[in-house]
């Protein structure tokens, strides 16, 4: 609920149940922060509230989850900087959106200090104007794509700074210690907790029970009866397209143990001789089934208000070579999609994720150094729907890979 309607609201004297997203979101499924400005509802809501015991113990099971998994090679007393989308609630403050040279002194003063800074921009606003200010105040700061949760499992990174980013509140869990530049959206409280935060509640919010125990302060409620649904692991994310990233340390993992080895399908076409291309759309697969759209030789993009993996594959071998990347595309109104060519369970990109408008033909290059597993290819959907017509892939050199120019 924004701040104007909750404060009309207070105003005017009219309870409320206010309901956000929690920062916490690597438990099994999403946590909801709920509070009610009723007093007595309040404190219904309160016993329901999940145990913090219980964010401690998965962020450990997390963080073994991926001890497994490549990592990048780090050097100890790493700090990380978690950058944000800059249109999003989170980055209003005082009533306005945040000015990033207003952190200067803060940035400084944590950049004082010895060892080396990791800088991750979120995958759908790479340009926040803060994220410029860190490049330019800490210059030795390198750019990351890396899954977060793998770099909290990584014991060389010991700091997390951040606006206020979820995540950052999450890395509390793994052991890092954190720096908030402002105060979080919400703040939240667990099982036995006190005040007026925002309590922490699991799937017991979706049954009806929670909720005539928590409105019957306000209304006229039926009886309870007694009724709990069975829980299910990501339902809540499933239904709010929220996924943060979660999904490469826990559904995505499935996925790539189902690969056979090598990450080939058996079909994924190879172009045999330099200039040679092959359409790979239809060996691409559909993240949603359900939802997306696979007519004959074609794909429709769904128009989404969040951008979204639609498509992705083959998950091929490439031996070393120049490629060519070309995208048709078609669309009943102006707007735009995007793409990208990534390997390592997405955590290396050959090609960086581009803004392509749709209508025609796009194409960018990229290099593969040396022979590579496990490459995909992946769309993403933006607001306007797109028919996908081929997704192109064209060996330029097909061969070794001239070594570099040597300089006097």
């Amino acid at each position: 609920m924004p701040p104007y309607l909750r404060s009309a609201l207070t105003a005017l004297g009219v309870p409320f149940v206010d309901v956000w997203v929690h920062p916490i979101r690597f438990l099994d499924d999403l946590l909801l922060g709920v509070r009610s400005s009723d007093p007595a509802s309040d404190a219904a809501i309160r016993g329901h509230a999940v145990s913090e015991d219980e964010v401690w113990m998965t962020a450990g099971l997390r963080r073994a989850t991926v001890t497994t998994s490549p990592y990048s090679v780090l050097d100890p007393d790493t700090t990380l900087f978690l950058a944000q989308a800059r249109m999003d609630k989170s980055q209003v403050f005082d009533g306005r959106f945040v000015d990033a040279g207003a952190f200067d002194d803060d940035l400084r003063r944590l950049a004082a200090e010895p060892g080396p800074w990791l800088l991750k921009p979120p995958p759908y606003d790479p340009d926040h104007p803060l994220t410029a200010r860190v490049r330019e105040l800490v210059p030795r700061a390198r750019t990351v794509t890396d899954n977060v949760y793998h770099l909290f499992a990584q014991d060389e990174v010991t700091r997390v700074v951040s606006l206020n980013s979820s995540a950052a509140i999450e890395a509390r869990y793994f052991g890092k210690r954190v720096t908030l530049l402002i105060p979080p959206v919400i703040e939240v409280g667990y099982r036995g907790g006190t005040g007026s935060p925002y309590w922490s509640l699991d799937h017991r919010l979706l049954d009806p029970d929670f909720w005539r125990q928590a409105l019957a302060p306000l209304v006229p409620t039926t009886p309870p009866d007694g009724f709990r649904h069975a829980p299910k692991p990501n339902r809540l994310r499933i239904a709010l397209h929220s996924f943060w990233g979660f999904q490469q340390i826990d559904t995505d993992a499935f996925v790539h143990i189902a690969r056979p080895p090598g990450g080939d399908t058996g079909h994924v076409p190879i172009p045999s001789a330099a200039g040679q291309s092959a359409n790979l759309l239809p060996v691409l697969h559909l993240l949603h089934p359900a939802e997306g759209d696979r007519v004959g030789r074609f794909v429709l993009l769904p128009g989404r208000e969040e951008p979204r993996i639609e498509v992705y594959g083959p998950y091929a071998t490439r031996p070393a070579d120049r490629y060519r990347l070309t995208i048709r595309s078609r669309a009943a109104a102006a707007g735009s999609f995007f793409a990208d060519v990534c390997f390592d369970y997405s955590n290396s990109f050959l090609l960086p994720r581009a803004d392509i408008h749709a209508g025609g033909a796009w194409e960018a290059e990229f290099e593969v150094a040396e022979a590579t597993p496990g490459i995909e290819t992946r769309l993403w959907s933006s607001r306007t729907e797109v028919r996908i017509d081929a997704v192109e892939l064209a060996c330029l050199r097909l061969g070794p890979v001239p070594p570099p120019a040597q300089t006097a």
